[in-house]
């Protein structure tokens, strides 16, 4: 099972891996890190696009 962080995804949030969006960024998926294009239903998960790691943005 993948591992999801919740934290608050803002413009200068760097990732554990040193990604920050001014860098690789990072991409709309869902929990399971497939990447997808966000519409009503996603779920405001985002994959860094340096380690793969999920984040799931508090707002």
């Amino acid at each position: 099972m993948t591992k999801i962080i919740t934290v608050k995804m803002n413009d200068d949030f760097t990732c554990k891996c040193g990604n920050d969006v001014m860098d690789s960024g990072f991409h709309p998926c869902d929990k399971k890190g497939n990447e997808i294009e966000p519409a009503t239903t996603w779920e405001g998960y985002y994959k860094c696009a340096k380690c793969d790691k999920i984040y799931l943005d508090e707002e």
